[in-house]
């Protein structure tokens, strides 16, 4: 996807002139940059979907089958004006349509789907966007409270980001979205919570495995839109780089802020704005590129942010182990990037940790913590081998369920 000319400029410069048989195929949703990019030949717009592919793909996504039950026949005039021949504003409805489908029973889905086409019509539709947008605040509306924080999260990733449903899950236990029950586990919830959101069509599936269980997931860059802009009513924050330059407003406001999601390649900028935000719970930081950090440099975290839980760091590498750290004893879930051969005894002092996540250039990493005592941990994952210390009296880890190494050495449970 094309935004800008300038980008297409940028881009084309890395493709042959010589041989004519290349085709580059563009997409855009932006008219100058489809005309800019090519300017002997006019742009091929996509039309809109026909009353009857409408109605069609509605089907479809509501039953799994081109087949509607008579009763709701008489739905079909009003949903398909809505939707206005926008597939996504179709898979949209259909999302809140077949999640009352769901229930089975005909006299409530006729009288769910009487209210929801009702209150369509009460939508003032300037263009297509806004259409989009009205639709995905419907379908937030009509999100049950525990998923709505969920969603929302969905907009701390960097656009057309491919989210690892494993790293989502944990990170969404970790800010203490998912509800504790007693015959699952919380991870299984946190699934229950993600296909519920797939269903809706407000998350797309993007890769799977052999399993048949989902690996990756995306959100449209429209419905991350929504997210940004209801979320920031909800204390996240988004910082950005724009033309270099970091977006003073965001620094300015993280004294109010719980989330934050940093998403650009200069790290330093950040820091050296010397931020402040005592109510931060989570920072996510999020590059195209691996980015050194001294430890040193992690003290202005550690002091700017003393009661955050999560800290998902990957994209940033530590040359040494970031010792300033230890001091976030809030914290319950961190993953970091590193050249570190060893995990110092003083993280035992993050009391609520879940989740320990090491990327490291070394082979052999060394745990010196007594991950046994450590008694909210229950994921550690690192793709070295592992020395573990030997364990010591009052604790047996038994929330642990991730062990996840290369090899383990010198374990003694």
């Amino acid at each position: 996807m094309i935004w800008t000319p300038k980008a297409w400029d940028d881009l084309q410069v890395a493709f042959p002139r010589s041989n004519k048989a290349n085709k580059i195929l563009i997409t855009s949703r932006m008219v100058n940059v489809a005309y800019h990019t090519n300017r002997s030949r006019g742009p091929h717009e996509l039309r809109f979907l026909t009353e009857e592919e409408s109605w069609l793909l509605l089907k479809f996504s509501i039953f799994g089958n081109p087949n509607c039950p008579q009763e709701l026949e008489v739905f079909r005039r009003v949903l398909v004006d809505m939707c206005r021949g926008l597939p996504l504003v179709i898979m949209l409805v259909a999302g809140v349509l077949a999640k009352i489908a769901s229930t089975g029973e005909m006299k409530m889905m006729q009288s769910s789907w009487k209210k929801f086409t009702e209150s369509l019509k009460t939508f003032v539709y300037d263009n297509s966007e806004t259409r989009f947008q009205q639709i995905v605040s419907f379908s937030y509306n009509a999100l049950p409270s525990n998923l709505k924080p969920c969603f929302l999260y969905l907009g701390m990733f960097p656009e057309d980001f491919e989210i690892p449903i494993k790293r989502l899950i944990l990170l969404w236990i970790a800010e203490g979205f998912i509800e504790q029950k007693t015959e699952i586990s919380v991870e299984e919830t946190a699934k229950q919570y993600l296909e519920d959101l797939i269903g809706r069509n407000l998350v797309m599936t993007d890769k799977v495995r052999t399993t048949g269980k989902i690996k990756t997931c995306r959100v449209h860059d429209l419905i991350r839109d929504f997210c940004l802009y209801e979320a920031y009513k909800y204390y996240f924050q988004e910082i950005r780089r724009y033309d270099g330059e970091l977006d003073e407003d965001s620094i300015s406001n993280l004294q109010r802020r719980r989330h934050v999601s940093i998403d650009f390649n200069n790290v330093m900028n950040f820091i050296s704005s010397q931020p402040y935000g005592p109510r931060v719970r989570s920072i996510l930081c999020s590059s195209r590129e691996e980015i050194i950090l001294l430890p040193t440099d992690v003290s202005v975290i550690a002091d700017a942010f003393k009661l955050t839980r999560v800290l998902e760091i990957r994209s940033i590498r530590f040359t040494r182990f970031p010792f300033y750290l230890t001091q976030l004893v809030h914290l319950r879930y961190i993953a970091l990037t590193s050249d570190f051969k060893v995990l110092p005894e003083a993280i035992s002092k993050w009391w609520n940790i879940q989740t320990i996540i090491v990327f490291t250039s070394s082979r052999v990493l060394e745990i010196k913590a007594d991950i046994w005592k450590m008694l909210h941990l229950r994921h550690l994952e690192t793709n070295a081998s592992v020395i573990l210390c030997k364990a010591g009296g009052g604790g047996n880890g038994e929330k642990i369920q991730t062990l996840l190494t290369k090899l383990l050495k010198g374990a003694s449970t």
